[in-house]
């Protein structure tokens, strides 16, 4: 291990024959209070010694237990935590561990949901198909009901023009015979005849042509 420049630093005692002890930083002299807050400052445990093993202890480490049967006891477990600094995190290992079962308790309880939602699901699977199946032939229903109506609706159209288009030329006629009958007098009589006989197809036209809007206003309704 290399040391770093600048911060090497010697801590001294110095013990006298009235059992009064001296404390020395770097040859300055200073008390026990503050070398102990300054060694404590660089990391060295004081309260627990585990910076150094003492003569005698290295027996008794042998004999450890490699883990504590209880909290009063020790094994070399607990002897290491406690010189690398880790025993403080035991209790908070154990609580997150606690939190950890329980988190994993509920992913198993949401698995086993998420599982039971899967086979609901997959039961459902054919039902669908089958609505789906329905609204598709409902579609196709609606669809020629509607090419249907357009289609009547064509023909009525039609049907209308050309009974119209007879009725044109009904009065077309009619308008040809009283021209006649001005200028042919003596054949009035005749004329009159013709006359009445295309007012009677005139009148079958326009019966016809009433049925047919009636029909067609019955159509517009449905």
């Amino acid at each position: 291990m290399e040391e770093v420049p600048g911060t090497a630093f010697v801590v001294s005692r110095v013990a006298g024959r009235d059992n009064l002890s001296s404390y020395y930083v770097d040859g300055k002299k200073t008390d026990m209070k503050k070398v102990t807050e300054m060694l404590k400052g660089k990391g060295i445990d004081l309260d627990n010694n585990r910076f150094l093993i003492l003569q005698g202890e290295v027996e008794q480490i042998s004999m450890m237990k490699p883990k504590a049967q209880d909290k009063s006891d020790t094994g070399l477990l607990e002897y290491l935590e406690d010189i690398i600094g880790t025993i403080g995190y035991v209790e908070k290992i154990e609580e997150m561990t606690q939190d950890l079962d329980k988190v994993t308790e509920e992913r198993q309880s949401a698995l086993q949901h998420v599982k039971a939602a899967e086979t609901q699901v997959s039961s459902l699977e054919g039902a669908k198909a089958e609505a789906e199946a329905y609204l598709g032939k409902e579609r196709e229903l609606k669809y020629w009901k509607c090419a249907e109506a357009q289609m009547c609706h064509r023909q009525a159209d039609e049907t209308a023009a050309a009974l119209a288009a007879r009725g044109e030329e009904v009065a077309a006629k009619m308008a040809e015979e009283e021209e006649r009958n001005k200028e042919a007098i003596e054949a009035s009589k005749v004329a009159e005849a013709q006359f009445k006989k295309v007012k009677k197809e005139h009148d079958a036209i326009e019966k016809e042509l009433e049925v047919a809007n009636d029909e067609f206003r019955k159509f517009e309704a449905r």
